[in-house]
């Protein structure tokens, strides 16, 4: 593929370390509140659900699959790390991109990003919406299948409206949400080599 014009512009690491020199806004996120927004990314209503269905398939092999998956997330943060220790600026998939591959290629891997985190956050949502349906004992989904699920719907707006009130606001609910689901996790160990 032949670049055109900026398009495969790549931002040297003295242009980001310039652009974090001039920038006078403060972070609001501790490492606390990083490590709850990566840990609670990762632990999240997939673990408690698969592992349910999963287990009478896979049996005891189950536990080798969360070692893997754990040392393949583990190989990832350690990438992350190494990048955002090279490249000091904040950006994520965007950054590291338009550093190491061009703009064109940084634009689709965040659209690719923000893909994935809203058919995530998607398929979350019509998980819970599928509990409530339980809990409450009436199914509020419609159409063919259950197409449309409203309660789906309406928890992705709260997610959405959390997210536009603030990183000072969300960031707590999301540390409070993460020190759960890890106290559950620790729970559901202890109570699984207590009854063995």
């Amino acid at each position: 593929m032949s670049c055109t014009g900026g398009a495969c512009r790549r931002k040297s690491i003295e242009e980001f370390r310039a652009e974090a020199e001039e920038s006078t806004e403060e972070s609001s996120l501790s490492l606390f509140d990083l490590l709850c927004i990566g840990v609670g990314g990762t632990v999240g209503s997939g673990v408690f659900v698969l592992t349910g269905e999963v287990y009478p398939v896979a049996g005891a092999s189950s536990m080798v699959c969360w070692l893997i998956a754990g040392a393949v997330c583990l190989m990832s943060a350690f990438s992350y790390m190494e990048l955002s220790a090279a490249i000091p600026t904040r950006g994520s998939t965007y950054a590291f991109s338009l550093h190491a591959l061009g703009e064109v290629w940084a634009v689709a891997g965040a659209v690719s990003l923000m893909m994935g985190y809203g058919l995530s956050g998607a398929g979350v949502a019509r998980s819970w919406s599928v509990k409530f349906s339980v809990l409450i004992g009436t199914n509020l989904d419609v159409g063919p299948g259950y197409f449309i699920s409203w309660t789906a719907g309406l928890i992705q707006f709260v997610a959405v409206v959390l997210v536009a009130i603030g990183v000072s606001f969300s960031k707590n609910i999301v540390n409070v949400m993460t020190v759960l689901k890890i106290v559950l996790v620790f729970f559901l160990i202890a109570v699984g080599f207590a009854a063995t």
